[in-house]
């Protein structure tokens, strides 16, 4: 997971209620279910001592928030009197989450919310294209239009010369329209570093901005039967389409990633690491690119920790020769994808495919040994 949407809590004074919750609406009586939930989740967070202010906060964000369609999940981080995080998950986590401690906790965040990578949607016709341009956390990025040459996008049932004239005349407006498109969707890909372009849309649009794309940007589109730009065009069925090959697409990011820790492991560059020790080594000098946690076999560890996010160490004598006076104990499934965010690396949760065992449950693929 791309940890950019979370730094904000790298600045937020805790202590922290982290929840994690079913949110599903997908039988009549889902509201009463959904405030059935949160009462039992309220009445446990003041049990372990969260504050009148947090409480009032998360209820009042419970309250606003529209319905969910469906099966569905929720994740809330507040401190104080502010609601810091609040996300729909694609699935209700199953067992809900809800913990109220020094530093938040974003393991269930990781694991459950929606894949996510860099991507670029196109709806395309012959004349344009609606455009969204994603972030590698799903946050929108850009949403233009792209509006060509409407006249002529028609040939005429007339023969003759005049008929190949005019077939010549929408031949030229379509390429030409397809090659602003093209240029457009080029332009968003490498601002947001796409990772995949979807096409939608009409199949004679779609086709001509797909053989206009930059060659960088036409080996990761793939041209998808669905939605339009007509009015009642299918908007929604687009978006499922999106979110599958994004999916997709994460999945395979992560098994690459995977494979290259392996390797480097394998390799003896000193460019992986797996353990507690030198994982927190790893982030303390900011070299993590993506921290690798197994499951849930960080289990009850802690760390010591100082007052920045990436001032971790199993020893605290180790922080305390590097000036940190008092460091704290923290639980590691807390501490350490904070530190993840603060140095700018990724959290990935991985259940096959790494050394068996990996020590400690965790490991760090490194930007540099």
């Amino acid at each position: 997971m791309d940890m950019t949407a979370v730094r904000g809590l790298l600045s937020a004074a805790g202590p922290f209620a982290s929840m994690y919750l079913d949110a599903s609406h997908d039988t009549e009586d889902a509201p009463h279910e959904v405030e059935l939930r949160w009462r039992g989740m309220r009445d446990e967070l003041a049990a372990q001592g969260a504050g009148d202010a947090t409480v009032a906060a998360l209820d009042d964000a419970m309250r606003a928030a529209p319905a969910a369609v469906g099966r569905a999940g929720r994740a809330l981080v507040a401190a104080g009197d502010r609601v810091l995080i609040d996300v729909p998950l694609p699935a209700p986590p199953d067992p809900a989450v809800l913990r109220y401690s020094p530093l938040p906790y974003l393991m269930p965040l990781v694991e459950h919310a929606e894949p996510a990578i860099p991507h670029v949607v196109a709806v395309v016709d012959r004349a344009g294209a609606d455009l969204r341009a994603y972030h590698g956390t799903g946050d929108l990025a850009a949403s233009p239009t792209v509006q060509g040459e409407r006249h002529p996008l028609h040939r005429t049932s007339v023969g003759g010369w005049n008929q190949r004239q005019v077939q010549r005349r929408v031949d030229e407006t379509v390429r030409e329209n397809a090659t602003e498109v093209a240029g457009e969707i080029g332009d968003l890909a490498g601002k947001v570093g796409a990772e995949l372009v979807v096409l939608a849309g009409e199949v004679q649009g779609r086709s001509a901005v797909h053989r206009a794309l930059p060659e960088a940007c036409r080996q990761i589109a793939v041209e998808v039967e669905s939605g339009g730009r007509a009015p009642g065009a299918d908007g929604e069925a687009v978006e499922r389409e999106a979110r599958r090959l994004v999916a997709e697409r994460a999945r395979a990011r992560d098994r690459g990633t995977v494979e290259r820790f392996n390797a480097e492991l394998g390799s003896g560059r000193g460019q992986a690491v797996h353990g507690l020790v030198p994982v927190t080594a790893a982030l303390r000098e900011g070299k993590v690119a993506t921290l690798l946690v197994t499951d849930a076999a960080i289990g009850e560890r802690t760390v010591r920790a100082g007052a920045e996010a990436a001032q971790l160490a199993v020893d605290a004598e180790q922080l305390r020769a590097q000036g940190v006076p008092e460091p704290a104990e923290r639980r590691a499934d807390e501490a350490l994808p904070l530190a993840a965010a603060a140095v700018g690396a990724e959290v990935l949760i991985v259940r096959d495919g790494v050394p068996d065992p990996l020590q400690d449950g965790m490991g760090a693929l490194l930007r540099y040994p």
